[in-house]
């Protein structure tokens, strides 16, 4: 911008300086909106080892179960229910605090009670998702980044005192059935147990 100014005399000069000028800010601009988190994302109340956090999280992509396929792997995973959430509200020492970012979020064993669209509380353990640990093996971490999510939850527990505090549309029939009638507040505890509270 300011060579377009010295040169504001000599027409071509002056515009491809201002090409230049609006390239480069735009560069500067995919750099900063790539690598700015906002303070009160997830990540910051996440680390590198496990820790135990309660999120209020909305369920807004499908879930999936993995670990099924025993035939590929000579010591079978028990399946789990995988998914990414966005994060709404933490709870620090000091109550409940609005968050924001997305994290991914796994439930062991998985819960028939969960479906997209719903607002949960759940209480696991937080943490990023781990790097690379030996040469050659995929970097979780680097390919999660890469989609700005910088935390990973698992849990809750089969006995951990969840509970889904709203539903979106495609759920609200079935809550309001489980409820007798109104939607209300269900456990996410292990698939099978007592449902609306």
């Amino acid at each position: 911008a300011l060579l377009a100014l010295t040169c504001f005399s000599r027409p071509r000069i002056a515009a491809c300086a201002i090409i230049a000028a609006i390239f480069f800010a735009g560069i500067g601009a995919a750099q900063r909106a790539a690598f700015y988190f906002p303070r009160n994302d997830i990540a910051a109340y996440a680390g590198d080892q496990q820790r135990i956090a309660r999120l209020e999280l909305r369920i807004d992509r499908p879930l999936r179960i993995v670990g099924t396929n025993f035939q590929s792997t000579p010591r079978p995973m028990p399946p789990k229910q995988v998914t990414t959430a966005t994060v709404l509200r933490v709870l620090t020492r000091d109550g409940w605090r609005d968050a924001g970012g997305e994290t991914i979020v796994s439930f062991d064993p998985p819960n028939d009670k969960l479906a997209t669209g719903q607002t949960v509380r759940v209480c696991g353990m937080l943490q990023r998702p781990p790097p690379a640990m030996n040469p050659g093996a995929f970097d979780w971490q680097a390919y999660y980044r890469g989609q700005r999510i910088l935390a990973q939850l698992q849990g809750p527990p089969a006995d951990a005192g969840g509970e889904i505090v709203s539903v979106g549309r495609a759920s609200l029939r079935a809550a309001a059935r489980a409820a007798g009638g109104r939607p209300a507040a269900v456990r996410v505890g292990r698939a099978g147990d007592a449902g609306p509270s």
